[in-house]
């Protein structure tokens, strides 16, 4: 189930790359003439790129995501502890990439991966 999630997040990052280098490239050209970019396959324009991104998000299937919890129903059945207090992620105002974020969480969890029961809510 990681390995799905990591490739699943790993194909996400390459569409966004891709997706990111594409707008940039929309952009100069919708500013400068009509420009047309010369590949090994021939000349491709803007619309034919349009195109080509929607039928390549169309072939995401973002159903296989399994979305079950990660962990018993025991687990969640056991109450937290009275001085337990929820850990509050700060998040930058930067626009930052989800490992990042996710890293952050994982730091921010410090003294909870201790306790196996309370680390998997």
């Amino acid at each position: 189930m990681i390995q799905a999630f990591h490739k699943s997040m790993q194909t996400l990052e390459e569409n966004n790359r891709q997706l990111m280098e594409t707008i940039s490239k929309l952009a100069y050209s919708s500013s400068a003439p009509q420009v047309q970019y010369a590949t090994s396959q021939g000349y491709v324009t803007k619309e034919k790129l349009q195109r080509l991104l929607v039928e390549k998000n169309k072939s995401l299937r973002f159903s296989e995501f399994d979305l079950k919890l990660p962990y018993l129903v025991r687990v969640v059945a056991k109450p937290y502890p009275k001085d337990y207090t929820s850990p509050i992620m700060k998040f930058n105002e930067k626009a930052s990439d989800a490992h990042e974020h996710v890293e952050k969480f994982m730091e921010t969890l410090g003294v909870i991966e201790l306790d196996d029961n309370l680390m998997l809510k």
